[in-house]
């Protein structure tokens, strides 16, 4: 299907996830930036939230292609995330061997070379090549793939923590590449997921005002809390945290929405940790 642009695009006929063939529209697709994806769908089955149709493969990889040209790129690195990386260190300090980590989405780099400076052994997947050669040049890391992560070479029961942080909603089947991680993580392996809570109340109404479902900026999947866990027990996984919070991020705050924060109302993030059984 063409929409008359670039991109091009395909229509889901069953859910990933489950296979129902049944869905509810939620609204018109909407972002801040572009009309990259036309509309929104809940799976009446399982209550996945989806785009369709969805940019198909192509148009995914000349979508992000570019990404690291627009997004900023500095060698610091943030004291929360050596904090991240030093508290998941310590969660491993009985480990015999050399530990094994991967980000998926490596951006510039900025954990990996945490972790980096924990003594991991860091490894990356990244779509965009500007990212990639700043990673290599600027951070001096070499085990970084720009592939789809589905094509990633990595074997199975290889690496000790995963981190994923906000790119499972940007993805064409997000239920493959959770079991391609499960099967990458060693037995006792945890994952760091970090996604977007599309349900709060005040989306919920203001798409039902509105006819309008913002998923968010590039986003082709949404995960309400519980349907994240089914899926995630349904792979496999064990839930160790999971946590809807607060957007902390004030780029876009007003009024209304701080006094969402104040009142709960603006809890659109979520994080879990789930861990793979150890055998």
């Amino acid at each position: 299907m063409s929409n008359f642009s670039e991109y091009s695009y395909n229509y889901f006929e069953r859910c990933v996830n489950c296979g129902n063939t049944e869905f509810r529209q939620m609204g018109k697709g909407t972002d801040r930036t572009n009309k990259f994806h036309k509309q929104v769908v809940e799976c009446k089955n399982c209550k996945l939230l989806f785009t369709n149709p969805i940019a198909d493969r192509r148009s995914m990889q000349l979508y992000y292609s570019t990404y690291g040209s627009t997004h900023p790129r500095a060698l610091d690195i943030s004291q929360k995330q050596m904090l991240f990386a030093k508290e998941v260190t310590e969660q491993f300090s009985n480990a015999e061997k050399c530990l094994r980590f991967l980000d998926v989405g490596a951006a510039s780099g900025e954990i990996m070379q945490a972790f980096k400076m924990q003594g991991w052994e860091v490894y990356g997947i990244e779509l965009s090549e500007s990212y990639i050669q700043f990673i290599k040049e600027k951070r001096n890391l070499e085990n970084v793939y720009s592939c789809e992560i589905e094509d990633a070479p990595f074997p199975a029961n290889n690496f000790d923590f995963i981190n994923f942080w906000h790119v499972i909603e940007h993805l064409r089947d997000p239920i493959i590449v959770l079991k391609k991680i499960y099967s990458w993580l060693k037995p006792g392996g945890k994952v760091n997921i970090g996604t977007p809570n599309p349900t709060p109340f005040y989306l919920l109404l203001s798409s039902y005002i509105t006819a309008h479902f913002d998923l968010g900026i590039d986003h082709t999947f949404g995960f309400p809390p519980k349907v994240f866990e089914d899926i995630l027990n349904e792979i496999g996984f064990i839930v160790k945290m999971h946590r809807v919070y607060n957007n902390p991020d004030k780029r876009y705050s007003s009024k209304k929405t701080e006094l969402m924060r104040k009142i709960g109302l603006y809890k659109t993030m979520q994080q879990i940790i789930a861990q793979k059984p150890a055998i």
